[in-house]
């Protein structure tokens, strides 16, 4: 199909005007998301009526992981999404039509967790390490950790296993012998009797590790809509960062936790120490991803990382005040 019929096609299908219940007329947007702490703000925004105040009505669909999440917007399933990382930048840079918007996570919020033998860094020479997929942000950010580590990709063997749980559960029968986990599932880690052995976020990397990206098509027709998305989502933020109790509830309730420790360290990682009040996409930050593709995909050695992101939907609701009156 002609990639202009399927931008029609996108736009057409991705959007549908309802009501509110205050009888204001809503756009209704899918906007792609995963099932983990790092997106709790989009789940927060969206129980909390922000998005509607703007005049969106967000349907979350959920995926699996940010590589099915790309294939799923050039596709036109989704329009939007707040998930777009590593994995982002490598479809932008093939060429794909999208448009990487923010930088919600502007670093790699995972942390090398380790078996309790396992003492030292050199001790993970010979040894097996699970990630998502390949590809994904947990690969991304695990090679990235080693080469800080001094290790090279030849000293780890790195297999895909899945999700947070499957790679725990390889953990734990020995199958891997190191993997990243994200929170809650740290907390999990820990209880379980692994060493934590690097915690990524807070070694001051800058990475563009995910963000809200647009189709190409979406955001040139709808930028309004766009732009309207963006403001009920900051808006969340802003809520998440001053209301602690309800947005831990949230949490709970968004990642169905029973223990309410892993939903505190959710909420200090991910809303208070990792998300920006202004998600500029950082050009720095792109850059240290095409720096970790560069081998696999030679076009990264002369990308430049300016030319992959697109900041003035951002810029321009910032400029305008919007976001600084939140914090006022």
């Amino acid at each position: 199909m002609d990639k202009k019929v399927i931008g029609v096609f996108v736009c057409l299908t991705a959007l549908l005007n309802v009501r509110s219940g205050f009888g204001a007329e809503l756009t209704k947007v899918r906007v792609a998301s995963l099932l983990s702490g790092e997106f709790s703000q989009a789940y927060i925004t969206q129980k909390k009526g922000f998005f509607e105040k703007h005049g969106v009505s967000v349907d979350l669909v959920y995926f699996q992981g940010g590589a099915q999440v790309i294939q799923a917007m050039l596709g036109g399933d989704v329009p939007l999404t707040v998930t777009a990382g590593p994995e982002g930048v490598v479809a932008k840079l093939q060429g794909a039509d999208i448009a990487l918007l923010s930088a919600n996570n502007p670093t790699m919020h995972f942390s090398l967790f380790v078996s309790p033998e396992i003492k030292k860094a050199e001790e993970l020479r010979g040894k097996r390490a699970g990630v998502s997929r390949f590809g994904s942000a947990s690969d991304f950010s695990i090679r990235y950790i080693f080469r800080s580590l001094g290790l090279s990709e030849s000293d780890v063997t790195i297999v895909q296993i899945g999700d947070n749980p499957s790679r725990m559960a390889a953990l734990r029968s020995n199958a891997i012998q190191a993997t990243v986990f994200t929170v809650p599932n740290t907390v999990r880690a820990k209880k379980a009797g692994f060493r934590s052995m690097v915690d990524a976020y807070k070694l001051g990397l800058k990475f563009h590790g995910s963000g809200i990206a647009s189709n190409g098509a979406f955001l040139r027709e709808h930028r309004s809509v766009v732009e309207q998305f963006f403001k009920g989502f900051l808006e969340g933020v802003a809520f998440a960062k001053q209301n602690r109790e309800e947005s831990i509830r949230l949490i709970m309730e968004f990642m169905k936790l029973k223990d309410r420790d892993e939903a505190e360290e959710t909420y200090q990682v991910i809303i208070q120490e990792i998300q920006p009040r202004k998600p500029y996409p950082s050009k720095d930050g792109v850059e240290t991803v095409l720096r970790n593709i560069e081998s696999s995909i030679p076009k990264a050695k002369t990308a430049k990382a300016e030319d992959l992101i697109d900041d003035t939907v951002l810029r321009r609701i910032d400029q305008s005040g919007f976001i600084d009156n939140l914090y006022r």
